[in-house]
């Protein structure tokens, strides 16, 4: 039956794209989050050519365009399962086994088999969305320097740097921003250096960051995350894969 052979195909599918990706999603958050603890020499790849800052501001565009993808997907094998379920031809039990949909009295329960397979779905829906928030919260940790390429913060307190973030209250112009805690740590391991040049190269990346643009960045972000979760509320209601 080629119907239920291209079922199962695309629901494979969708759960090694949703590891795979779903996977970076939480290695981009967990790497955005290292510098607020320390930033050790065995960081190889932050201590060597790339600033993390970078992480919170392209990570979120590629976790929320991997998620509508996985959603995407879901939205095919949900309405595949739903046609096959309905038609005359896939009332087997092998075709009900494959389809998951199995005997009560079986080895796997159908109660049991719903538990795992609403265990998915919530790993599917929720991940990204908590992998988006850390990032979210890494952006949050970028702040106004008093000019361009300086080491100062035009605010010190943190309730002004996040209104900063959110209405720009320092203006509406894009900056380089620094991050405290990735900022410091590269300008600490650089006056660690015995070599001239890795510590100019630590020295450079503290102060390399990338350019941002609040508060419309800010904006685009949280509707992004209001988006996933409106998104990930209405795929639960909707179904199971």
């Amino acid at each position: 039956m080629e119907e239920l052979k291209y079922y199962t195909e695309e629901r494979d599918k969708l759960v090694k794209f949703t590891l795979y990706s779903s996977g970076l999603g939480l290695l981009f958050a967990a790497a955005s989050r290292i510098p607020t603890t320390e930033v050790s020499p065995g960081v190889a790849w932050l201590a060597g050519t790339f600033n993390v800052a970078f992480l919170s501001i392209l990570a979120p565009i590629f976790i929320f365009g991997t998620f509508l993808h996985v959603l995407q997907r879901r939205a095919v094998v949900v309405d595949l399962r739903r046609t096959l379920l309905a038609d005359e031809r896939f009332r087997a039990p092998f075709s009900r086994a494959a389809l998951d949909d199995v005997d009560p009295d079986s080895k796997w329960p159908a109660r049991r088999r719903n538990v795992l397979r609403r265990g998915f779905d919530c790993w599917l829906l929720a991940v990204p969305i908590i992998a988006y928030t850390i990032l979210l919260c890494s952006y949050f940790d970028l702040t106004r320097p008093k000019q361009p390429g300086a080491a100062g913060y035009m605010y010190t307190s943190r309730s002004c740097q996040i209104a900063d973030l959110l209405f720009g209250i320092g203006g509406w112009s894009g900056f380089p921003p620094l991050a405290p805690s990735i900022h410091d740590n590269l300008e600490r391991m650089a006056k660690e250096q015995t070599d001239p040049k890795d510590a100019a190269r630590l020295s450079r990346m503290a102060k390399q960051g990338p350019w941002i643009y609040p508060p419309f960045q800010t904006w685009a972000y949280l509707a992004g995350l209001a988006f996933m979760l409106w998104a990930a509320a209405g795929a639960w209601r909707e179904g199971r894969t």
